[in-house]
């Protein structure tokens, strides 16, 4: 199973490996002046660094995609009696996920986001919309689960000190109305498909919710994914 640094490494040598060309023709040029007049140097120039920045960026999320699907099947649950904590989690909604789809194209691809809108540097540095709109942890014990986050501001992982943007909240098990798995791609298929579930509840505030692991590699999203939903069942 590879991880997001094998992934990242393989994306950048193949973006080395689509400039090089273009590039070196023109330091060939150069060193040889036999470049052609201006503007013509600078527009084969861009145009190959545009090029290799547009693949890669498809390249990469299919990647990553392809990752994700193929990582979320194989792992054994590793659930105790006394249950499962998981220190890293994303939460969202279907509501906030409509709000991600209906943002205009040039935020979507280009990174060119309204003020303050929950955002992740993806290739080459571009800011892209995340899906997920804050960053906690969650608990599932036989009487109870506790939930924490913050709301992520421009910056994901770093939580905002406002106290008001802040949440926790925990259900016993007779408040959960469902909990089922959550395939973001039927909401848009461009999207990474993180394997979210989605939690119905009674309590107030905490209808309607998403909620995916926040591992940094995929052997341990395929893992905690499976301990979460073991967790669920059992609760």
């Amino acid at each position: 199973m590879q991880s997001r640094m094998d992934i990242a490494s393989k994306v950048g040598a193949m973006a080395i490996l689509m400039m090089l060309p273009a590039q070196g023709w023109l330091l060939w040029s150069g060193t040889h002046n036999t470049l052609p007049s201006y503007p013509w140097p600078a527009v084969i120039g861009l145009t190959s660094i545009v090029l290799t920045v547009t693949t890669c960026t498809f390249v990469a999320k299919g990647m990553f995609a392809n990752a994700l699907t193929s990582a979320t099947v194989n792992a054994i649950p590793h659930v105790s009696a006394s249950g499962v904590r998981i220190e890293k989690i994303y939460f969202s909604s279907v509501d906030y996920l409509n709000g991600v789809v209906s943002l205009p194209w040039h935020a979507k691809y280009l990174g060119i986001l309204p003020s303050g809108f929950p955002r992740m540097r993806g290739t080459f540095g571009i800011s892209l919309p995340t899906v997920y709109f804050a960053i906690g942890s969650l608990v599932i014990t036989p009487e109870q689960m506790t939930v924490a986050a913050a709301m992520v501001g421009d910056n994901v992982g770093n939580f905002c000190t406002d106290d008001a943007r802040a949440f926790s909240f925990s259900f016993t098990p007779g408040q959960i109305l469902s909990a089922q798995r959550f395939d973001i791609r039927k909401t848009a298929n461009w999207l990474i498909p993180l394997p979210f579930f989605r939690i119905q509840t009674t309590v107030a505030g905490a209808e309607d919710f998403l909620v995916c692991t926040g591992a940094l590699d995929f052997y341990d999203i395929s893992q905690e994914t499976s301990d979460l939903w073991a967790a669920l069942g059992t609760f």
